[in-house]
């Protein structure tokens, strides 16, 4: 749940909504005047965080400014569908709608953009709305923004709707059980959240519609406004961006088994895309607030009474403006195939030298810390094959009192019944050994895995016989490597 304040003129925003996301009285916030923010008891703007919610993308990465330039998209068209083949990209991207789309390279995925942001107002609150205010109490009001990680898809292809409800989350080969499952593992801090995830996925969106499938994300929809919806493609991981990866495979089998329902040919197809959110309780909805807002919540007491009524689960406007495309398409047999998945590349760049040393030290991390906790928790047996990443060990300084030796690898793992088509994992972890601590070299330094940055493990699927390849695609890197795989310096 996120929060979107502003400049303080008289009088503040009073408490509207809920609304549907991406309607009218959602985008409205992209011009709307009104005032948010806080007001003391002397009328005067108490806020020390005056964030414009109407520009709140000016301040985002390039990506986020070219969508709402090459896309379009404003207060008049809340929502654009465009669509990228081979080459993926903003400026690649082309209208989908009313399109005949040439699909012989084999590549085809959407990239929705939206005005207010893929997470988009649904109300607002304003206290002393629930309750009668003091005069020498200061008032506020906010905008309510759902946590966004779903997305709802609904496609028809020749007039015929396809209402299968899937959950596209990991995997392809999960049933919508395990994929609601699967949601547990995603990049999600929140459990309250995370339950109302899962009630919502296995209800359906609450206006009844039916979807045919609903991507699941752990951060990909949060502070954006686009996404991205891979589609047709030979590999999986290939076709997937930061944007889908949660979800990729699953979608991608998903729109191939869609196609495999009608015969080869020329087809008219028909997307509308809706995102799905949902509110968390009072002290949850007052998270991303500045101190002085939410000691007003504190204080008035109110902000319970106003979420008991505010509905926990958000859909989007099914008429939002340019949330719907049709266009035509020649499909083959080739397009019914669920895309296959390769391993990350081996990296070429390493001193040969290094390479059976680093593969050594890997393999012998790769089952225990973090990276053996993720292997475990998603059901794999031991590291079948180490793949390296980068140039080679980094010897790393920091500042004059710390150093550590670091390099960056994948480990395949198996799935424990070794039948072929079972789901491995490819895990990727950081090796690391302290040198300098506190100033001081540190005797005997040992290795242990860390995770990259500070978001956790990252790992995606690979089936064994997939897992298989890689191993014996990568056989010569291993040959070439110097015999010498001591962990010496």
């Amino acid at each position: 749940m996120s929060v979107v304040q502003g400049a303080m003129p008289t009088p503040l925003a009073e408490t509207e909504g809920a609304y549907a996301m991406h309607g009218p009285d959602s985008v409205k916030w992209l011009t709307d005047q009104r005032p948010l923010g806080t007001k003391g008891s002397n009328g005067t703007d108490a806020s020390t965080f005056a964030e414009n919610g109407r520009v709140r993308f000016e301040s985002y990465q390039e990506n986020e400014k070219k969508v709402q330039k090459l896309f379009g998209v404003g207060e008049a068209r809340a929502v654009a569908i465009r669509y990228c083949g081979a080459e993926l990209g903003m400026s690649a991207a082309r209208e989908l709608d009313g399109d005949t789309v040439n699909v012989d390279d084999g590549a085809f995925s959407l990239i929705v953009g939206f005005a207010a942001g893929v997470a988009a107002p649904v109300g607002v609150y304003s206290s002393g709305a629930y309750s009668m205010m003091k005069p020498d109490v200061a008032h506020g009001s906010f905008v309510v923004v759902p946590e966004m990680h779903m997305c709802d898809l609904y496609l028809e292809i020749d007039g015929k709707k396809f209402e299968d409800g899937h959950v596209c989350c990991g995997d392809g080969t999960l049933s919508k059980q395990k994929a609601i499952e699967s949601v547990s593992g995603l990049k999600i801090y929140d459990d309250n959240i995370v339950d109302l995830i899962k009630k919502s996925l296995k209800s359906g969106p609450p206006d009844g519609s039916k979807p045919w499938a609903t991507v699941v994300s752990g951060e990909s929809f949060k502070n954006t406004n686009h996404v991205h919806l891979p589609l047709l493609g030979k590999d999986a991981h290939k076709a997937s961006t930061d944007l889908s990866v949660d979800f990729c495979h699953s979608l991608m089998c998903k729109f191939a088994s869609a196609i495999g329902s009608v015969k080869p040919g020329e087809h008219t197809f028909k997307i509308t895309v809706r995102p799905r959110g949902v509110v968390g309780d009072g002290e949850h909805v007052t998270e991303g607030l500045d101190m002085g807002m939410r000691q007003i919540c504190e204080r008035s007491n109110d902000i319970n009474e106003f979420m008991e009524s505010f509905p926990r689960i958000h859909v989007t406007d099914p008429n939002a403006t340019g949330a719907s495309a049709t266009w035509k398409m020649t499909t083959t047999a080739a397009h019914t195939k669920a895309p296959g998945r390769e391993a990350h590349e081996f990296a070429t760049a390493w001193p040969a030298g290094e390479i059976n040393k680093a593969v050594k030290i890997a393999m012998s991390l790769a089952n225990i810390g973090k990276a053996g906790g993720a292997a475990a928790k998603y059901g794999c047996g031991k590291c079948a094959h180490i793949i390296l990443v980068g140039h080679g060990i980094e010897k790393r300084t920091f500042g004059s009192d710390a150093a550590d030796d670091f390099f960056q690898v994948f480990g395949l793992y198996k799935s424990k019944d070794g039948k072929p088509n079972s789901v491995g994992a490819q895990i990727e972890f950081g090796c690391k050994r302290e040198t300098k601590k506190n100033g001081y070299p540190v005797r005997n330094p040992e290795w242990e895995n860390v995770v990259i940055g500070r978001e956790g493990i990252t790992k995606e699927s690979l089936t064994n016989a997939e897992i298989d390849a890689a191993i014996a695609r990568d056989a010569h890197h291993l040959q070439a490597g110097d015999d010498d795989d001591s962990d010496s310096d």
